[in-house]
């Protein structure tokens, strides 16, 4: 039996925590609006493929893998299978000018994907899958109708050094340094929403700027330490966002 693909299976893991936690609330159709999410968000991936060669959209190619996972195949050759036998339904959301491609395809075409645009992606939807469902749900940490103030959620940043993961006798300095990681939580959904690696030469503050400027977080109270209580990064937050969103 060959060997999974961890890239995939983390892919499928991740997935496969949030839309079951979401559709055991009762949200119906959570299929079709997963799809209709990714359909909006397929847009930012960065196709580095030879475009007069293409037979297959890298929308279409992505989103068979993410419908695949949803339906629980972790591996290339389940999701061209897969694929194959969904082929009606998946023309209700996909072009396939040319058919389903092979597995080879598939695997090939999702490994030329830039992985942050991929975690960007993948984030932004399930970030609006809980927004959808939450509000299908009625359902806030607080609300106040007088003031419209609505919270949905509390997303917590902070930085993380892993200690006695730096290779002490290498040569070169980056690989001496302990790993560091700046990570953003959904404490209401318990969702990692962003995971990055802080640069050697940098720290958790811009870090953070950059993150909070890429994530939808309208209607948070976004938390961090008191490292992290600069106006820069509070404008970070609201710049984009507009929304209801407290720094504290």
């Amino acid at each position: 039996m060959p060997k999974k693909d961890t890239k995939l299976e983390k892919l499928s893991e991740k997935i496969h925590i949030t839309v079951e936690e979401i559709r055991n609330l009762g949200v119906e159709n959570l299929d079709c609006m997963f799809m209709e999410i990714y359909m909006e968000q397929a847009a930012g991936l960065t196709d580095s493929r030879q475009q007069e060669k293409i037979k297959h959209p890298l929308k279409d190619v992505v989103g068979i893998v993410f419908f695949a996972v949803l339906a629980g195949n972790d591996e290339w050759t389940e999701i061209a299978d897969f694929a194959a036998d969904e082929k009606e339904t998946l023309q209700k959301y996909l072009e396939l000018p040319n058919g389903i491609p092979s597995h080879d395809t598939i695997q090939r075409v999702f490994f030329i994907l830039r992985s942050d645009e991929l975690q960007s992606t993948l984030v932004n939807i399930l970030v609006r899958l809980v927004s959808v469902a939450g509000k299908s749900l009625d359902e806030y940490l607080y609300r106040n109708d007088e003031l419209g103030c609505y919270i949905k959620d509390v997303v917590a940043a902070d930085g993380k050094e892993t200690h006695n993961t730096g290779k002490k006798d290498s040569g070169d300095v980056k690989d001496r340094r302990n790993l560091n990681e700046f990570n953003v939580m959904s404490t209401e959904w318990g969702i990692c929403l962003s995971s990055t690696r802080i640069d050697e030469k940098s720290n958790e503050i811009p870090e953070m700027q950059d993150v909070m400027g890429n994530l939808d977080l309208r209607g948070c109270v976004v938390t961090a330490d008191a490292l992290n209580t600069q106006k820069e990064t509070a404008r970070a937050i609201v710049k984009r966002h507009k929304g209801i969103t407290a720094l504290h």
